[in-house]
């Protein structure tokens, strides 16, 4: 909740003053810790590097129109870019496994994560699908690519064991 008034706030300070708002946790959010060998604290010459070359990335693309024609907008930005410490692939910053949970206007896009216990998983999936949290389209769709990932006997054991893990998490 405190994200969400801090964004707002920064749009607000944005609209009234004129003032551009950089995103620097989006682009070090994007790219991740692994490659920027880091944690939460950021410590580390890669995400120093990254976070300096988003400032200049926002720089470039917002404030220079007045004193700087297109075309060197363009090179400096082409030369930001080659620099850049950690080089991302869109492939890795897309979600892999992306459902739509909740109800009217509750509905939110969000990515799966996937229970290291096979059977954590599938209880989980199947109480959200039985709650409604998942349509039955998309929980069908899970179904037959499990299918397909593991076989029908495989699949099978999943779901009995997931379903029997439910139950007893329910039993008082």
């Amino acid at each position: 909740m405190r994200i969400r008034r801090l964004n707002f706030l920064a749009a607000e300070l944005s609209r009234r003053h004129g003032v551009f708002v950089a995103d620097l946790d989006r682009i070090l959010a994007d790219t991740g810790g692994v490659p920027l060998r880091t944690d939460y604290r950021l410590g580390g010459d890669a995400a120093v590097e990254l976070a300096a070359q988003g400032l200049a990335q926002v720089v470039v693309n917002n404030a220079l129109d007045a004193v700087m024609p297109f075309e060197a907008q363009e090179r400096v930005m082409a030369a930001l870019l080659a620099a850049c410490p950690v080089q991302r692939h869109a492939a890795d910053v897309l979600p892999q496994e992306v459902i739509s949970m909740g109800r009217g206007r509750r509905r939110q896009i969000v990515t799966t994560i996937t229970d290291t216990v096979d059977e954590n998983h599938m209880a989980t999936m199947i109480r959200r699908a039985l709650t409604g949290q998942i349509p039955p389209r998309q929980a069908f769709e899970k179904l037959v690519s499990a299918v397909r990932k593991r076989g029908l006997r495989d699949s099978i054991d999943a779901i009995t064991s997931g379903m029997f893990r439910l139950l007893r998490a329910s039993a008082p």
